[in-house]
């Protein structure tokens, strides 16, 4: 699930060599690793890519090079979570960029959206939560129905906000 990515320190078990450095920002490293035929999208025991640890932490030139090199930027984790989920949960508005210019779907489902096909997007959700408005202004610049959708519980992005929230313009209709 969204908010339960392992913490900065800690690696899954079965982990492919490269993960770490992507984890730590190492794009030498990465480089070295791929280049030695690593599948650039190979998952650890959870689902988690180096995308997604690149993602997570921030490392835009690991990111690139990864997207370059033939990552899937949707791969997703045994929760659903995706590399554009979390850089959108943790504010990385220009890896989120990159990721959606490389074809990252903004309308995949994590296990914090609805099961239902028809209702998802629950990382927009986790950005508006969190008060990325960057983040969220960038997605909906992206797909600007992602407003009128609603999570499994028939919340809309707005009605997450606190009173007085500055993404109360931007995510109300």
């Amino acid at each position: 699930m969204l908010g339960h990515f392992p913490p900065a320190g800690f690696l899954h078990r079965s982990l492919p060599q490269f993960l770490p450095s992507a984890l730590n920002g190492d794009l030498g490293r990465v480089k070295h690793l791929i280049q030695k035929a690593e599948d650039p999208s190979q998952p650890d025991s959870a689902g988690y890519t180096a995308l997604h640890y690149a993602s997570r932490n921030g490392h835009y030139a690991v990111c690139q090079f990864l997207l370059e090199s033939g990552a899937n930027c949707d791969a997703q984790t045994h929760g659903g979570a995706t590399a554009l989920h979390r850089a959108s949960y943790c504010g990385h508005t220009e890896i989120a960029r990159l990721l959606l210019s490389h074809g990252s779907n903004p309308r995949v489902v994590d296990d914090d959206g609805d099961v239902c096909r028809f209702v998802s997007d629950a990382w927009r959700y986790k950005a508006a939560e969190r008060g990325h408005r960057d983040i969220c202004s960038l997605l909906l610049q992206h797909s600007p129905a992602l407003k009128a959708v609603r999570d499994r519980k028939a919340r809309l992005a707005c009605d997450l906000l606190p009173c007085n929230s500055d993404l109360q313009d931007l995510l109300s209709s």
